[in-house]
């Protein structure tokens, strides 16, 4: 994500400013489409790595073991009230 706003030039910013653009409207109009690649790729990529935090051991593991993973998956509760 970093990668991608540092190289959008601030040149852009600057000519929509003295076009007589305001902060917030340049920024909603230029910056952030312009951003919107490297966002959703870094999105993705967080995504991909939860979930394969999540998965893998649940897979691995057995069902007598106790893993992280299972230990927040929510369970419905057997108490009746």
């Amino acid at each position: 994500i970093y990668s991608v706003m540092k190289s959008i030039p601030p040149v852009y910013l600057r000519a929509a400013s003295s076009l007589g653009a305001p902060p917030m409207s340049a920024f909603f109009r230029i910056y952030l489409p312009m951003s919107m690649p490297g966002v959703s790729a870094g999105g993705l990529l967080f995504f991909i790595l939860a979930l394969g935090y999540y998965i893998t051991p649940a897979l691995v593991g057995g069902p007598g073991d106790q893993i992280s993973a299972e230990l927040i998956t929510p369970r419905p509760c057997s108490r009746t009230t």
